[in-house]
């Protein structure tokens, strides 16, 4: 799956590259997760956008550093098993015109292969806007963490977190895939608190004579209690 995902985006975008459109911009977020009893947790996010640039290919680029939007996630988890879990969360979209607001139900499956700790993710979720028809989603997350010194990962110590997701989206008449890239690299600070950056590359409009290519700036911090 992770292979044809790779293979996916990186042949479409080569040939498409040149007639496609692009946004470059900011994804700063804040994670915190709260362990509770019984195999309960909580997650708390929130997330901005911000844009840089936006343009065509080979043509004239608007550069402006503009406000998009901002999430915020809370998300319940039950472990169901050793290395498995499910949950369901609620998202609200704050946009500069519109709110919007999401519900979410996920699969996490966890397991090691040697020093790397691999997670995969099946979500589903609901979006709905005022004036606008609901968006449903179906996404596939693959995941690898791998520790840059040692066996595990320990504080003061980097880190890779290479992911690829898989996403069909239904909206209306819209019916199309989307595909995501993101290669990260990450610091843990203490064991309750680290920090990640990278690029989050996302493939999308096939449904329409004009595909884009969004690369966003990812910086996130995590707090684990």
């Amino acid at each position: 799956m992770l292979r044809f995902i790779l293979y996916a985006c990186l042949s479409i975008s080569s040939t498409l590259f040149g007639q496609t459109n692009y946004l470059i911009g900011g994804l700063p977020s804040i994670n915190f997760n709260q362990s509770l009893p019984k195999g309960y947790a909580l997650n708390f996010k929130t997330e901005s956008r911000f844009a840089f640039a936006s343009g065509s290919f080979g043509e004239f680029s608007q550069q402006q550093l503009r406000y998009i939007l901002t999430d915020v996630s809370a998300t319940a988890t039950k472990q169901i098993g050793p290395t498995s879990s499910i949950g369901l969360g609620y998202l609200a979209r704050i946009g500069r015109e519109k709110i919007g607001h999401r519900l979410a139900q996920q699969y996490v499956h966890l397991n090691r292969i040697g020093a790397v700790r691999v997670a995969q993710r099946v979500v589903t979720d609901q979006t709905f806007v005022a004036e606008e028809a609901t968006t449903l989603r179906a996404r596939y997350r693959f995941t690898a963490e791998i520790p840059l010194n040692g066996e595990k990962i320990d504080a003061h110590e980097f880190y890779l977190k290479p992911n690829a997701e898989v996403l069909y989206v239904w909206q209306g008449n819209l019916h199309e895939p989307q595909f995501r890239l993101v290669p990260i690299l990450g610091y843990v600070f203490t064991d309750n608190n680290r920090v990640e950056m990278g690029v989050d590359y996302r493939l999308s409009g096939f449904s329409t004579n004009l595909t884009v290519q969004t690369f966003w700036f990812v910086l996130s911090w995590y707090i684990k209690n």
